[in-house]
C-alpha cells in the first residue's frame, strides 16, 4: 500500500517568492525605495515561518491564514512608518530662488504647484525687481523654478514640486516648506495648486490682480492688499479660492468692501466675521459682504470650503 506524501504548498510559495526577489535585487531592477523598503522588513519572513509552524493542525487553513496576518502586519507597520515621516520637515535638500524680472513688465504671474509642502508667499521686503526665496525640503522632491517673457509685458515664473521615484526611501520621506517674496511694485497674478501643508499668501503689500488657490488639505491665509485691480475683466473674474480640507482665513483692510461667495458643499460649520459684515444666506451657501459698503473700493472671490471654517477678519490700517 502505498502511502500519499504531505506536502505543504505554502512552503513552497514562500521560497519561491524569495528567490524571486533575491534575483531582481541582484539584476538591480528594483527602485531604491522599494529595495530599501524590503531589506527593513526582511524579519517579516520569521513571522511567516512562526505562523506556518504553529497553525497548521490547529486551525483550518492556518497557513494561508498565517500568511494573511503577516501581510496585514507588514502593510500596518509600513504605513505607520511611513505617516510618521511624512509629518516631519526636512532639510537634505535646500534651494535658493533669485529671478530677475525685466524693468518692463505690467504684470507679474506665478504659479506654484506642490506636494506635502508648507508655502509661506509675501511682498519683499524692500523695491526689488526680481522674485527671491527658496526651498528646503527632501531629496525625494524633485524643484524646478523658471521665468519666461510670454510677450513684452508679461512675464510668468513657475516653481514646480514633483516626486518622480514612487517608493522614496524611508529617509527621505518627509515634508518641505517653500518661502516666495515677490515684486510689490509690479501687479502681480498669482495660482496656486498644492497637496498637502498649510499655506500663507500675505498680498498686504502687493499690487494683486487676481489670485486662485487651490488647497487639497491643509489651512490657508490670506491677507488682501489695500489696492483695486486695474485689469479690464477683474470684476467678471473674481479670485478664486479652494480648500477641500481644512480652514481658510481671509484679512480684509478696512477701507475695502469684501464679498465672499461661498460654497460650503453641505458643511454646517457656519462661517465667523467681524460685525461690520453680514451674511446672506441661500441654504448651505450665500454671501458675506460689509453692512455698509463705504470702503474705497469693492474686492471678490468665490470661496469653495466643504469641510473646515471660513473666518472673515479685518485689519486695522
Amino acid at each position: 500500500m502505498r502511502v500519499r506524501r504531505q506536502t505543504n504548498l505554502l512552503w513552497g510559495l514562500i521560497f519561491a517568492v524569495v528567490a524571486l526577489l533575491i534575483l531582481l535585487r541582484a539584476l538591480d531592477t528594483f527602485p531604491a525605495g522599494l529595495d530599501d523598503l524590503i531589506t527593513r522588513a526582511w524579519p517579516v519572513l520569521l513571522v511567516v515561518v512562526g505562523f506556518v509552524l504553529l497553525l497548521p493542525g490547529r486551525v483550518r487553513m492556518g497557513g494561508l491564514l498565517g500568511l494573511v496576518i503577516s501581510g496585514a502586519l507588514v502593510g500596518g507597520i509600513v504605513t505607520i512608518a511611513y505617516s510618521n515621516r511624512e509629518g516631519e520637515l526636512r532639510e537634505d535638500q535646500q534651494r535658493l530662488i533669485s529671478e530677475a524680472i525685466d524693468e518692463r513688465t505690467a504684470l507679474l504671474v506665478i504659479n506654484i504647484n506642490t506636494l506635502d509642502t508648507i508655502v509661506d508667499v509675501r511682498a519683499a521686503d524692500a523695491t526689488q525687481g526680481r522674485v527671491t526665496g527658496g526651498f528646503v525640503g527632501s531629496l525625494s522632491s524633485e524643484i524646478t523654478f523658471d521665468c519666461v517673457d510670454t510677450d513684452a509685458v508679461i512675464t510668468e515664473c513657475t516653481f514646480t514640486e514633483s516626486k518622480p521615484d514612487q517608493f522614496p526611501l524611508l529617509e527621505e520621506v518627509g515634508r518641505g516648506s517653500l518661502v516666495l517674496q515677490v515684486p510689490r511694485e509690479i501687479p502681480l497674478s498669482l495660482a496656486f495648486a498644492g497637496e498637502d501643508g498649510n499655506a500663507t499668501f500675505d498680498m498686504s503689500d502687493t499690487q494683486l490682480e487676481r489670485i486662485s488657490l487651490a488647497v487639497a488639505s491643509g489651512d490657508v491665509l490670506v491677507t488682501l492688499p489695500e489696492y483695486e485691480p486695474q485689469s479690464p475683466n477683474a470684476a467678471d473674474e473674481p479670485g478664486r479660492i479652494t480648500v477641500s480640507n481644512g480652514d481658510l482665513t481671509v484679512v480684509v483692510p478696512d477701507n475695502v468692501n469684501a464679498r465672499l461667495v461661498f460654497d460650503r458643499r453641505g458643511n454646517n460649520v457656519d462661517p465667523e466675521f467681524p460685525p461690520l459684515y453680514i451674511e446672506q444666506r441661500d441654504g448651505v451657501d450665500g454671501v458675506l459682504r460689509r453692512d455698509n459698503e463705504a470702503g474705497e473700493f469693492t474686492l471678490t472671490y468665490e470661496v469653495t470650503i466643504p469641510s473646515g471654517l471660513l473666518r472673515l477678519d479685518v485689519s486695522e490700517q
